[in-house]
Order: C-alpha cells, then structure tokens, then sequence
C-alpha cells in the first residue's frame, strides 16, 4: 500500500479508467471529455462529435444510444477515478487529507464540465445522477466522516467535535470540491487552474483551522507550504494565493 504521505501525481498524469486504451469506445469517451470540457456539455452534439471523429454517429451510438448515455458514462469515470482517490489510509494525517483532496480537485478539473453545468445535468440526466446521489454519495459521505473521526482519535482534530459538527465539515468540503470551478470561471477568470486549485484548497485549510489541535496545525502549516513551494502553486506573478486578499477580478 502507498503511504498516504505520498504526493499525488499532477494534473494529467491520473490513469484512465473504466475503458481500455485505444479502442473506440475509449476514443469515443476521450475526445467527448475533451470537446465537453473546451465548449460545455450543451453545445456538443453526436453529430458533431462524430464528424470530429471521422466517423458515423451510429459508430457513436452503438456505444451510447443517446447523448445522455455519453455523458453518464463520463460521469462514471469519474466516480470511478475518486474511488480510488477518496478512501481512509492505513495511516491518516490532515496532511495525508489535504493531498487527498488536492487530488480530488485535480480530479475535478479534468473532468470540469460537468461541475460547470452540474444542476442541470442532475435533474436532467437520469443515470448520471444515480452516480452521484443517493447510496454513492451517501457512501462518499461516509467515508470522508469516518475520516475525520480518525483524525479525532490520532489528536490532530478536536477531540469533543460531534458528529453533527463532523457532518458539517463534511458538508463544507462537498460545497468547496465541487463548487470551486465555478466560482473560479467567474471570480478569477485570469488564473491558471494550479492557481485556482491553490486558491480554494487555502479556504479549506482556513476552515479546518478552527478545529484542529496543535499538532493538526502543523500538518496544515506544511501543506500550506506545500501549495507555495510547488512547481504551480503560487500565481504566474510569484504570488501567494491566499483566501481574503483583494485578488478577485472585476
């Protein structure tokens, strides 16, 4: 097992899942996320799609009998890429979880277009909202508690937090993993995404401060140095991203 202290890998180095390479079906996928991710989901059609491709749309639709079976199964990739990212180490830290999802908002970006038109998409889309309501997130919920709760029990958060106050950390870092990119299109349309990333994880480390202990301080003081020190966390003008400065743009 990887240490959880271990770096995650940088934006675009995450593997591919649910499909094998190479293969239509994959091509299909990949090119989709790409022109999804560069123009929105609601401009892309089959049609399009296929002629990109160079070929049929019943090429397309032998795989995914409508645009909305295309985008579930975009979806499912990323379900299936924060399964693997989102789960509780051998040995847990507030380092190891700010990495943790770090990488989940790296996960995010990569697939950007359904955060960018997600209210729609879930009251629309049928079988792309089954991954992600009901027992999944409830199950991504519980992980994420249980998480917290182990972080209690190694002293690096609050020992008297309840479970109510547990749920609502939980909660907060739902709203900021999903929502940042979109808030992000509009308060700083200027930034790199590395910039933005930095941004908001530095929002969530300000929440967590105010239940951690000593120790779970230290942990946030190092990944804070972390996001300043790497390669792309600090602004393409050698700032520092951080929440409560007067950077967001008109």
């Amino acid at each position: 097992m990887t240490h959880p202290d271990a770096s995650p890998p940088p934006m675009g180095m995450d593997a591919t899942v649910s499909t094998e390479p190479g293969t239509l079906r994959e091509r299909i996928l990949d090119r989709a996320l790409e022109r999804f991710n560069a123009e929105g989901i609601e401009y892309v059609g089959i049609r399009d799609l296929a002629r990109d491709l160079g070929i049929k749309g019943g090429n397309i639709t032998y795989y995914y009998p409508t645009k909305d079976d295309l985008v579930a199964a975009v979806g499912l990739r990323l379900r299936e890429l924060n399964d693997r990212t989102i789960r509780v180490p051998e040995h847990p830290s507030l380092l190891a979880y700010m990495r943790m999802l770090r990488q989940a908002f790296r996960n995010h970006w990569r697939f950007r277009c359904l955060f960018m038109s997600m209210p729609n998409l879930m009251a629309q889309n049928v079988a792309l909202s089954a991954t992600y309501v009901g027992p999944v997130e409830k199950g991504r919920r519980r992980v994420i508690g249980d998480y917290l709760e182990r972080l209690q029990d190694a002293g690096l958060l609050d020992p008297g937090l309840r479970e109510e106050e547990r749920e609502r950390i939980v909660g907060f870092i739902g709203l900021a993993s999903r929502g940042w990119i979109g808030d992000a299109s509009v308060s700083f349309r200027d930034r790199s995404p590395e910039w933005c990333m930095a941004y908001y994880l530095r929002v969530v480390v300000d929440h967590l401060r105010g239940f951690a202990t000593a120790s779970g301080m230290r942990q946030l003081a190092r990944f804070e140095a972390e996001l300043a020190d790497g390669p792309r966390g600090g602004a393409p003008d050698g700032s520092s991203p951080t929440p409560g400065a007067d950077q967001r743009q008109g």
